[in-house]
């Protein structure tokens, strides 16, 4: 490389000008497709682990790489039981909270404890194989999204009905993510990220009450240690963007729902550098490498030069087909500087429900995988949880972004962010949670209306 990769990355994150933008693959699971490993036996081997690493920055030339995409390690090593899967990160299947358990009835994890121990050799490991060539990204779990996967689904209700507990609750999670910060840097990571995707799904004033301080204890801490902070943010989380700058990180890296453009007003008014967006699923998993190459040149247009960093939307699909990504790594690089030429992905075309001729209400869930993604999982479990109570009546399919029928189908009923639930047909919970009593009152009125 003619120039150092991971000082082109920190000076990135500092909104220094750089001789190019830099480039930051989120390879997690992904990495397992590139050594031959399912995602359990890739995120259980650091060996693995380092492995994908050195493979990845042979085969797409990044400049900085996390080592870990992985927001269930710190809720394991807490309690969570998880469910694992071959091709996606595990999923949190237990919340230690759950039935009114007391915050305090938890103990801050230590180096020890769950895939800790996996975890920080993954990143020795790492760290040895690929030298001081790249940055390396210690991902950190956010503190909302912490609090999510301790207490469930009843966080929505209880930061109503019990803030201060919720306050208590992401005061506890903070101190996690230090410690598990201040352990990831030892082993040799040079960036922390916070990962706190569920804050997407919330308001600005929920995000104030529950989330900025907390945030604000991980950014200062790392601040006053002469660390990078990013916040990363998957889903539509426009609302929010002030917020997450005022918490202090050296940048915020969204996905494709944000525009860039406005993402970069925001970022800069508050000296903050950004990152992202390159769509995962259209994309990276379902695209053609020009495809690939169109999307990489539009980002790197809209970024600018002086703090920005091209990354993808959030992590990269297992499945994803290594000539998409390593055709990203040719712009980046600038051999590919040209006009690319006209799309060349099909339209995916669907047959869409005829939902008044059924005698049940049909809840379409679209989610990018509820396995994989956090506020998938719990927007799909918010619905499974209301719809006992409607005894049948009421039927949901969950849609996964990754295959195509779901994009044909989340164009045809106009549906723009992922996770969004629509009842019959009508988009009515768009990248936002809701607590149990109004998504079954919006059921409900759907039901009642039908039933006439």
């Amino acid at each position: 490389m003619t120039v150092n990769s991971r000082e082109l990355v920190l000076a990135a994150l500092r909104c220094q000008p750089t001789a190019r933008v830099p480039w930051i693959p989120y390879v997690g699971c992904h990495g397992g497709a590139l050594v031959g490993k399912t995602a359990t036996e890739y995120l259980t081997e650091p060996a693995a682990v380092a492995y994908g690493l050195a493979t990845a920055l042979e085969r797409y030339r990044p400049d900085g790489l996390p080592v870990i995409f992985d927001l269930q390690i710190e809720a394991e090593a807490l309690g969570c039981q998880l469910h694992w899967s071959d091709e996606n990160p595990p999923a949190v299947g237990s919340h230690p909270l759950a039935g009114g358990q007391p915050v305090g009835s938890l103990e801050l994890p230590g180096p020890a404890d769950g895939r800790y121990p996996f975890a920080l050799e993954a990143i020795r490991q790492s760290r040895e194989l690929v030298g001081d060539r790249i940055a390396l990204f210690g991902l950190i779990t956010g503190p909302f999204t912490l609090a999510l996967h301790l207490l469930g689904p009843e966080i929505f209700m209880e930061m109503f009905d019990q803030p201060e507990r919720i306050c208590e609750l992401t005061d506890f999670t903070a101190a996690v993510g230090r410690l598990t910060a201040e352990w990831y840097l030892a082993a040799g990571c040079d960036v922390i990220a916070v990962v706190d995707p569920m804050t997407s799904q919330i308001s600005p004033a929920h995000f104030e009450e529950f989330v900025t301080a907390p945030a604000r204890s991980i950014f200062g801490g790392l601040r006053e240690r002469g660390v990078p902070g990013a916040f990363f943010v998957c889903g539509d989380a426009q609302r929010n963007l002030e917020k997450m700058c005022e918490c202090g990180p050296d940048a915020v890296f969204v996905d494709e729902q944000i525009d860039l453009v406005g993402m970069g007003e925001i970022a800069r008014r508050h000296g903050v550098a950004f990152g992202g967006n390159i769509p995962l699923t259209t994309v990276m998993l379902h695209g053609t490498p020009d495809d690939n190459r169109r999307a990489a040149r539009h980002c790197l247009d809209l970024g600018g030069a002086t703090g920005f960093l091209l990354a993808p939307g959030c992590d990269i699909p297992y499945a994803v087909p290594p000539a998409n990504i390593a055709a990203i790594a040719e712009v980046v690089h600038g051999e590919h500087s040209g006009q690319v030429a006209a799309g060349s992905s099909a339209a995916f075309e669907v047959e869409v429900p005829d939902y008044a001729a059924q005698e049940h209400v049909q809840v379409d869930i679209f989610t990018l995988d509820s396995a994989a993604c956090a506020p998938c999982q719990y927007m799909v479990e918010a619905v499974e949880k209301a719809l006992p109570q409607f005894e049948g009546r009421v039927v949901f399919v969950e849609h996964k972004l990754k295959t195509p029928e779901t994009v044909g189908l989340m164009g045809a009923l106009k549906v723009t962010s992922i996770p969004s639930i629509a009842i019959d047909g009508e988009v009515a919970f768009s990248s936002l949670i809701p607590e149990q009593r109004t998504l079954a009152a919006a059921i409900q009125e759907r039901l009642t209306a039908k039933e006439q």
